[in-house]
């Protein structure tokens, strides 16, 4: 018999209780994570190249921003002061966040060991800063936590969240990978700050020690915004509000404190706001700029009532007694709701003198229904929709959106350990659930009751956070109200990060981190319950609820893996073939000093791949009001004198006109409308035939095509009692009956009847245009409106079947004058623009592989979705065309050139 294998476990679980054993498996494992994590985030790699150059680019839009401002800095050593590539009258500075610098520091480095372009190393930041800021939010975690199991688990599914997947990739090169390990790593500096003022030593040192810390804490913030302005502005906002619950909090009796408690409190807060200040300066930030950036605006509120309160109560806590008003017993009692209040009534008065009490109360309360604020430009970026519940499930799953609520919910009893009184916790955790489900509930789908903007859901939400705020407060008044330091703060991560998450879609991303660390909390939290509960009933219900979580992890593990892995293979540049080869002809075929104009969204792609200037991109540097008279006075506009001389105000050399732009209509004559909003207001309808209903009848055809979309002005068709009217946004535009005969491969058509529909009844009004195959027809009487005939491909086993009638673009006589319409859509054909001429066509790949093999289609076709040509004309101007200053105007009212003299 040979020897028995015997295990002692008694010594295993001595074995692995030892800290340095703990610390050894916990680094094996991140080791092993951070391994999978990187592998997976490169696996995209072999895609991110340029067909044209062979050179690696990002997968996204703005990295071309960032890799075109580090090239400028390894070409010349600096930055200029001014970006030739951003044309706005008095010029514009670049971007003073450090990514292009740390690109080029990467770059410098990564070539004492090899090899590698600036394209390559941009294309890898993101992975690497991935890893740099997983081992942060690690050791944020633990320190919040004290458990590496919450920690470990946390950054795990952080690695294969696929929220957080997409902007951590390889190739999305933007702010975002360094933005957060900055988050995490200031946010782990002030738990630091924060734990070490709950230690209660006071002294000279010790507050030294403080400003320090302060200094410390302001350096890693400007750092933080340096990195990601837009996103790490979270941190002025969740510092803030930890530092004053944990002032109300811990000087609540303020007697049993010491005065240097308090002070070195202030001292901490105030250093970190002035070193924040003087440490923006050294980035290129102006003085004015850094104080606005911190103190003022509705975003600051919080910064600055907390400052202000602080201060205030220091003196009313020291001073307070001797003021006779204060000399009674409920001084003590409500001492900070005294400074409060006298805060609140100091910024009224001054608010009021300088006339901005009414709009900064307004745009307070805005910023909870609107984070993102409500501009015209800001509400057609698509990354900027307000959420509803379905894209939280869509997101995560449903069942870890509802583990992600379990943690949270169980983070509210936590903190409600703190409480003296037993109903008083029961009541807290209420009031912190309610509180949190009122926010996550209120915005269920547009359709919903609670659909975000009506009165009941802004009465549950803003329901839920007052009563939990009056709850609080009563509780903090009668009872015993202790938190500890680290929930402080996660605390207001909860409550900042659910309430920005719930204003736009793209805070997906910067809220990841806290959605998995409250479903890993969830299951630590239900271990810890059922390791202490005796009462059989309550334990089955904490069992049932831990293998809820845990099982719900398992199976999202598998998922979220899954998904990522084919989500980070399947990321290649966003800017296609179709963009690589037109940006090829620009370099090689225009003039540097060549001036494009466009819609906003592709600047970035002209000058970095173009290596031409624009005037607007997706920066912003235009101002909102540039992006207004760009889908006013040329892309929506009318009066070819208009659009002309727009362009040569702005010395443009170039129009370049996207096949996105075709969708994109609705934005930008939106964003293009007078003060009213809805004046250029359209969209166009493309609108496929049914064939079910298709006639034949001895030589002619009838199509019929069904579909639409309500009007964009009023229809005045007909004169006197057979007059018809139809009102804009009431009426839709059904569709059309198109007659046609086709004899000896010509096509012959009558004119087209457009059906509209108002109370229910069908109306009929013949249509003036059909544009077909490059040719206008004129039936020189109907509506003054075009259809305009598209192929329909279709795609059936494999096989490609063209219907050369299959689908209609219906242009309105508002739409059919536009610019765009007139260039893009009907290539000029009524002559409007006989000194715009086509300078270069990019084909549709799929509309030139099917030409290739025989077929000949025009420009347009209709397969999955609407499907053109990139085009790009050269811009000549009539001698009568004047140039006019006020188009280079960056700031004003909506449409206030519209009766500008533009030409002799």
């Amino acid at each position: 018999m040979g020897d028995e294998i015997s295990f002692n476990f008694e010594k295993i679980s001595d074995f692995l209780k030892k800290r340095k054993v703990q610390i050894a498996i916990t680094g094996i494992l991140l080791l092993v994570v951070i391994i999978f994590g990187a592998w997976m985030r490169v696996q995209n790699v072999p895609l991110l190249v340029d067909h044209t150059t062979g050179e690696n680019i990002p997968s996204a839009l703005d990295p071309f921003y960032f890799l075109r401002i580090a090239e400028t800095i390894l070409s010349n050593g600096e930055k200029p002061d001014i970006d030739s590539f951003r044309i706005i009258e008095g010029g514009t500075g670049f971007s003073h966040e450090i990514l292009p610098w740390v690109l080029v520091g990467m770059y410098k480095i990564a070539n004492v060991f090899g090899n590698y372009s600036l394209g390559y190393i941009d294309v890898i930041y993101p992975v690497i800063f991935f890893v740099l800021g997983f081992v942060a939010f690690f050791f944020l975690i633990f320190i919040l936590t004290g458990s590496k199991f919450t920690a470990l688990l946390s950054s795990s599914f952080l690695t294969i969240f696929p929220l957080y997947i997409q902007r951590s990739v390889a190739g999305f090169s933007d702010h975002e990978a360094i933005g957060m390990f900055m988050f995490f790593l200031t946010l782990t500096f002030f738990v630091f700050c924060l734990k070490n003022l709950h230690k209660e030593k006071f002294g000279k040192n010790y507050m030294i020690k403080n400003i320090s810390l302060g200094i410390g804490l302001g350096f890693l913030s400007v750092l933080a915004i340096a990195s990601w302005s837009g996103g790490t502005k979270f941190l002025f906002v969740i510092i803030p509000l930890s530092i004053l619950i944990f002032w109300i909090i811990n000087l609540k009796d303020y007697k049993n404190k010491s005065k240097g408690y308090a002070l070195n409190l202030i001292m901490l807060y105030v250093a970190w706001n002035v070193s924040t200040v003087i440490f923006s300066l050294f980035y290129g930030y102006s003085f004015k700029g850094a104080v606005g950036s911190i103190f003022l605006g509705t975003n600051n509120i919080v910064n600055v009532f907390t400052l202000a309160l602080i201060i205030v109560d220091f003196f009313v806590m020291n001073y307070g007694e001797k003021i006779k008003l204060m000399k009674n017993e409920s001084y003590h009692k409500y001492r900070v709701f005294y400074s409060a209040l006298i805060v609140f009534l100091l910024g009224s008065i001054v608010l009021l003198i300088s006339g901005n009490l009414i709009p900064y109360i307004t745009g307070v309360v805005d910023r909870f229904i609107h984070p993102f604020g409500a501009t015209r430009t800001g509400l057609t970026v698509a990354e900027n929709a307000q959420p509803f519940l379905n894209d939280w499930f869509s997101g995560m799953g449903k069942i870890f959106f509802w583990i992600f609520c379990l943690g949270t919910a169980l983070f509210g009893i936590e903190i409600s350990k703190g409480i003296g009184a037993k109903r008083n916790k029961i009541l807290f955790s209420f009031a912190w659930i309610l509180m949190i489900f009122g926010i996550l509930f209120s915005r269920i789908s547009p359709t919903s009751l609670f659909n975000g903007t009506g009165f009941l859901s802004k009465t549950v939400y803003f329901g839920g956070l007052l009563l939990f705020l009056g709850i609080s407060v009563w509780i903090y008044l009668k009872d015993k109200f202790e938190i500890k330091p680290e929930n402080i703060i996660i605390a207001s991560w909860i409550l900042i990060m659910i309430v920005a998450g719930r204003g736009a879609v793209r805070l997906f991303f910067m809220i990841s981190p806290l959605i998995v660390f409250m479903a890993c909390f969830s299951i630590k939290e239900l271990f810890g319950y059922w390791k202490v509960s005796k009462d059989d009933f309550i334990k089955l219900i904490i069992v049932l609820l831990l293998l809820f979580s845990i099982g719900g992890m398992i199976l999202n593990a598998k998922n979220f893996s899954q998904v990522s892995i084919a989500q980070a293979k399947s990321t290649g540049p966003s800017v296609n073939y179709q963009w690589q080869n037109a940006m090829s002809w620009t370099r090689e075929n225009t003039p540097q000093d060549s001036i494009f104009a466009h819609w906003w969204d592709y600047g970035y792609w002209v000058q970095y791949l173009g290596e031409r200037p624009t005037i607007a991109d997706g920066g912003h540097f235009q101002g909102e009001f540039r992006d207004h008279m760009i889908g006013r006075y040329l892309l929506t506009e009318t009066f070819p004198e208009v659009a002309l001389s727009f362009m040569k105000s702005n010395n443009i050399s170039y129009l370049l006109i996207d096949p996105t732009d075709f969708g994109k209509y609705g934005a930008y004559s939106r964003i293009g409308s007078d003060g009213t909003g809805i004046d250029r207001f359209a969209s166009i309808p493309i609108i496929a035939s049914d064939p079910s209903q298709t006639r034949e009848t001895g030589n002619e055809t009838t199509k019929l095509y069904a579909g639409g979309s309500y009007i964009d002005e009023d229809i005045i068709y007909g004169e006197g009692e057979n007059s018809i009217f139809l009102p804009q946004g009431n009426a839709v535009f059904g569709g059309a009956i198109l007659k046609y005969v086709e004899k000896n491969n010509q096509i012959t058509f009558s004119q087209p009847i457009g059906v509209y529909i108002y109370n229910n009844k069908q109306i009929s009004i013949p249509m003036r245009y059909v544009y077909y195959n490059g040719e206008l027809y004129d039936f020189e009487n109907g509506l003054d409106s075009v259809i305009q005939i598209v192929s329909l491909v279709s795609q059936n086993n494999n096989q490609i079947q063209i219907d050369s009638l299959g689908t209609i673009i219906y242009l309105s006589p508002k739409v059919s004058k536009s610019l765009f319409a007139q260039l893009y859509l009907l290539d000029n054909a009524f002559g409007r623009y006989p000194t715009v001429k086509i300078a270069h066509s990019e084909p549709d790949p799929l509309v030139a592989t099917i030409n290739a093999q025989g077929a000949n289609i025009k420009n347009f076709v209709f397969f999955n979705g609407f499907r053109g040509p990139l085009n790009i004309w050269k811009v000549e101007y009539p001698s009568n065309i004047l140039s006019k200053e006020e188009f280079r105007k960056t700031s004003g009212e909506y449409a206030e050139l519209d009766n500008l003299k533009v030409s002799n």
